[in-house]
């Protein structure tokens, strides 16, 4: 496989679509499931490679936005050293579109996982993901599809009504100009499905995002028509997290509408780019999996409820606070004594002896990385402590799921890449992949002899 390798050649076109953490065998049930002719059982007819991570999942790197930034950089978690979400800014290595750029080849990143756009000159278009604070959408035209997103997952717990009502507004009005007329009325079908089975959850919101937001993707693709087209999409990953149970040996209805969204969103990719009947290179991996918890001791993910409000109510100084996409953030400071005085109050901040909070310093950036770091189910009993005083948990700390789905090593590619033939049915290291399908932009750092064959 390796002197296969030095054969590739740079293709012309790739279409990537980042389908973050599907599993392979719920793909394959949904397939069964959807009507017959449906484009997940078209996909499974693809050419599969399987990818893996030497990152465990107790190392804390065994994460999406740790994963997906080796993919795109062809670095291991051991290089390129990101292990949050908003890290980004410290990223050295290059991007797969920055090493593009370099040759002159164009790009649309779509919603790329904890990246950002850097020296890509030649990336035409850059939507960075709803969780990375401080990069902007380019060109400014399209932020719209970053700002709604992005204001729900930073404050789920404490929204605002009208902030809510005028960026759905703003991300309405675009979706119609940039997704054209069809596509914008299968989206409002694809809403009332949902609401209409399963009320205003979260999951049917997300998945009405997500189609609306790879339809403009689509579009920008037609009019640019560039080198490469990165679309990146996240829905099933928070299904599999949030409702992955079965029924009758059936998943929950939850997944199935989830997938069957994924379904229609490819569907709707080949109506407007003729994936599969174009004969241009496609590729869709998930660059890690999930694997269901329904049978292990309940693992509850929590999330403080207003963390500014906690800082301030503990007495500590501070000047922002970042939220991510789950159970964590980064809190800013003015300088290092107030920094440390802020990660020695939260060290003390513990239930029943045990600390709430996994805490990491950034001295350079004077930010301070927080996680809950307790996942024990609670009562309305349970209390938090401080230094000199108590309060109930359920007043600052919000249950928001028990855990249905945790990550796994594994990962699945599919694709018609001439170049992926030449891996044949070995396994690749999962930041390895785009090495093999741009031998010449990554000719100072090829994949590894030991696992190349």
């Amino acid at each position: 496989m390796w002197f296969s390798y030095l054969l590739a050649v740079m293709p012309n076109k790739l279409t990537f679509i980042g389908l973050n953490e599907f599993n392979l065998e719920l793909i394959s049930e949904m397939a069964r499931l959807l009507p017959k002719g449906n484009y997940l059982s078209r996909l499974l007819e693809f050419q599969k490679i399987e990818s893996t991570t030497e990152d465990e999942l107790e190392s804390g790197f065994l994460e999406p936005w740790v994963q997906w930034v080796g993919i795109q950089t062809g670095t291991p978690s051991t290089v390129h050293g990101v292990k949050n979400l908003g890290d980004i800014s410290d990223l050295k290595q290059p991007q797969l579109w920055e090493r593009l750029s370099s040759h002159g080849k164009s790009s649309i990143i779509w919603g790329a996982m904890n990246a950002k756009r850097g020296s890509s000159s030649e990336c035409r278009i850059f939507l960075p993901d709803p969780w990375v604070f401080d990069e902007p959408a380019y060109p400014d035209k399209i932020r719209s599809f970053v700002e709604l997103p992005r204001y729900l997952a930073k404050n789920y717990t404490s929204l605002s009504t009208a902030k809510i009502a005028k960026l759905t507004g703003a991300f309405l009005i675009n979706g119609f100009r940039h997704a054209g007329f069809r596509n914008f009325v299968s989206f409002l079908g694809l809403i009332a499905r949902g609401l209409a089975k399963f009320g205003p959850k979260n999951i049917v919101f997300i998945c009405g995002f997500e189609y609306l937001s790879a339809a403009a993707f689509c579009r920008q693709a037609q009019k640019i028509k560039p080198d490469l087209n990165y679309l990146f999409l996240n829905s099933l990953a928070h299904a599999q997290h949030h409702y992955w149970k079965m029924t009758d040996e059936q998943p929950l209805p939850e997944i199935i509408y989830a997938y069957a969204g994924i379904e229609k969103i490819i569907s709707m990719i080949d109506r407007e780019l003729g994936l599969f009947s174009g004969g241009e290179a496609m590729v869709v991996t998930n660059a890690l999996s999930q694997t269901s918890t329904a049978k292990e001791p309940p693992w509850v993910l929590y999330r403080v409820r207003d963390m500014a409000t906690f800082l301030t109510k503990l007495n500590i100084s501070f000047n922002r606070v970042e939220t991510l996409m789950s159970y964590d953030g980064h809190v800013f400071f003015e300088n290092g004594d107030a920094m440390s005085a802020a990660k020695e109050a939260l060290t003390e901040i513990n239930i029943k002896g045990v600390s709430l909070f996994f805490l990491e310093p950034h001295q350079e950036q004077l930010k301070l990385f927080f996680r809950i770091d307790f996942s024990d189910p609670t009562n309305s009993e349970t209390e938090i402590s401080a230094s000199t005083r108590s309060f109930p948990f359920d007043e600052e700390i919000k249950k928001i799921v028990v855990r249905t789905g945790k990550h796994n090593q594994k990962g699945v590619i599919f694709h018609n890449s001439e170049n992926l033939r030449l891996v044949g049915s070995h396994d690749i290291l999962n930041h390895d992949l785009f090495k093999y399908i741009y031998p010449d932009l990554f000719f100072d750092n090829p994949p590894a002899q030991s696992d190349a064959g």
